[in-house]
């Protein structure tokens, strides 16, 4: 049966109970710090040489990971704030605060929703799918101000539609974007998003996404 036709709301995969039953343990509480400042154009580097793509230019390789590090380190500051809430026992609500202050940082600027190439395109993406899966970690926490959450929950849907129309395109010949890991990719981060914003449709089409892969 198709699960997204059910009359049952979306639902999260973490169950952060559960979770921190398993894994919690005492965590020293820490402040929050400073968001990453949000990027709005993403201007990815190249880094295959050969039309099958099979062969990377090390020194491109290089550039372009220095060229994404704004948006690891945004992702990467999201996971550790989201570890200490889902790990934290006694829990600390705080460390989802801190993680969606950082969303609604990128969301009131707009991030990401600015001027990509190809290469842009592909870590939008992936960016998309660790904000997404972060926010769903984090939106059920106590204390979350309803105005962040409904601001970051738009701001995704609004990615999340700029992201979709490149894996929309009729497949190329050989190597395709369009069916190989970069489209499973784009499953992931839509996936999530549609549970965030309990839209049937785009959960749809992320699972069609996740056929694609199987």
């Amino acid at each position: 049966s198709n699960v997204a036709s059910s009359d049952t709301p979306l639902r999260s995969p973490f169950d952060v109970a559960e979770m921190r039953a398993a894994r919690g343990h005492p965590i020293a509480d820490v402040p929050c710090p400073d968001p990453v400042p949000p990027v709005a154009d993403i201007e990815g580097v190249p880094f295959y040489t050969d039309a099958q793509r099979s062969v990377r230019d090390p020194a491109r390789v290089a550039e372009e990971m220095a060229s994404r590090k704004p948006l690891d380190r945004f992702v990467e500051g999201l996971q550790a704030s989201v570890v200490r809430w889902i790990e934290s026992d006694p829990a600390q609500p705080d460390a989802a605060t801190c993680a969606l202050d950082w969303l609604d940082h990128w969301a009131r600027a707009g991030a990401m929703l600015g001027e990509v190439n190809t290469q842009g395109g592909y870590d939008r993406k992936l960016t998309l799918a660790g904000a997404a899966l972060a926010f769903l970690a984090i939106r059920d926490a106590p204390g979350l101000d309803p105005v962040k959450v409904i601001r970051v929950t738009d701001w995704l849907v609004a990615v999340a539609n700029a992201v979709r129309p490149f894996y929309d395109k009729t497949p190329r010949p050989g190597p395709s974007p369009v069916e190989n890991n970069h489209a499973y990719w784009a499953g992931v981060a839509l996936g999530a998003v549609a549970i965030a914003a309990n839209d049937r449709a785009m959960f749809d089409w992320a699972m069609q996404r996740a056929v694609i892969g199987l």
